[in-house]
């Protein structure tokens, strides 16, 4: 498939004294050539993701009739969402249910119909027939006495760049992030640069570190990837999505810290970007909205890793003098954000 879009390659300038300028010449990123078929088929895929859900929480309510499944499905492709990425064309449809015992063939199938619902493993298949090709989705998962809860949890949705203007831009961003090496002196060397080529993220404080990064959808929640860690902001690239920047004198507005500080556990650092026509990248077209949004996304910090240390040892005093200048609000909490929590 394809992302739909490309990675964002920043050509705004930033002066030594933190002055942001607007590009001289603003590059144009070339259009995906599949992207509209792209956010066509995502979102029906993810509509037969939404049905496999309602499905189990309607076994889980114990409110599933045998040919239910297959309703539900065919009212949530007759609803607005789906009938507009539809059109026109033909299409068939089909969901169905199967539950039994995991692994004892046809003697489980029958022992099925005595045993408790909590032994039983429930499957929900949905499929769509268009003129591309079938979608699927099956979702296993079993009944907890609480609601359901999938047996392996994986994010619904994934993509990988597609040949042309999407591995392009990437290369270009790449090739431009990757030549940087860590920085021993970064306080003396910020003091010396130029308005130039990605001095949007500054000099680069450590060595790149293997991380998650979160997202505020249910689709994707998590990616994994490379960070790397700069004065001025961060890049994180992941081989499937492609490079994101986030240089925070240009692209951020607020700052959030779970448990950064504890000494077990998961923390989280959340950046919510700014609003601007130009915040775009593969990672915000995701179904949770109709048109390119604005990402809210969380570095998972486990605490003694390699990336916690970094970051209180390294980055943060720079950060936070950065965050400082800019204005930007800075908040720590002790409830974890509700899309770290899922993700």
């Amino acid at each position: 498939l394809s992302n739909g879009a490309a990675p964002h390659h920043w050509q705004h300038r930033v002066f030594p004294d933190g002055e942001v300028l607007p590009p001289l010449v603003e590059d144009e990123v070339g259009e995906v050539e599949c992207a509209a078929r792209t956010a066509r088929l995502m979102r029906l895929y993810c509509t037969l993701v939404a049905v496999a859900r309602e499905v189990a929480e309607r076994a889980a309510g114990g409110t599933l009739g045998p040919e239910e499944a297959d309703s539900i499905l065919r009212a949530r492709l007759a609803g607005e969402d789906a009938s507009q990425w539809l059109g026109e064309q033909p299409y068939d449809a089909g969901a169905s249910v199967w539950r039994g015992l995991v692994g004892d063939g046809e003697q489980g199938a029958a022992d099925s119909q005595a045993a408790p619902a909590e032994w039983l493993l429930h499957s929900v298949r949905v499929q769509l027939d268009i003129d591309e090709g079938r979608l699927l989705f099956e979702q296993p998962f079993v009944l907890d006495g609480d609601g359901w809860r999938e047996v392996v949890r994986l994010p619904p949705l994934s993509c990988w760049m597609l040949d042309g203007v999407e591995t392009s831009e990437a290369r270009t961003i790449r090739a431009a992030v990757t030549t940087n090496a860590p920085c021993p002196f970064p306080s003396c060397a910020l003091s010396r640069l130029h308005a130039g080529e990605h001095a949007q993220l500054q000099t680069l404080l450590c060595e790149p570190i293997e991380c998650t990064l979160l997202l505020d959808s249910s689709w994707l929640p998590a990616v994994r990837g490379e960070a790397r860690l700069f004065a001025g902001g961060i890049a994180f690239d992941s081989e499937r999505h492609g490079p994101l920047l986030l240089p925070f004198r240009i692209h951020l507005a607020a700052v959030t810290a779970f448990n950064l500080g504890g000494s077990e556990g998961t923390g989280a650092l959340c950046f919510r970007q700014a609003e601007a026509w130009h915040a775009y990248g593969p990672l915000a077209l995701l179904p949770d909205h109709s048109e390119l949004r604005v990402l809210t996304l969380a570095l998972a910090v486990p605490c003694r890793s390699t990336l916690h240390r970094a970051l209180e040892e390294t980055a943060w005093p720079h950060w936070a003098r950065l965050f400082a200048e800019c204005d930007i609000p800075v908040r720590a909490t002790r409830q974890c954000p509700a899309f770290v929590e899922e993700a």
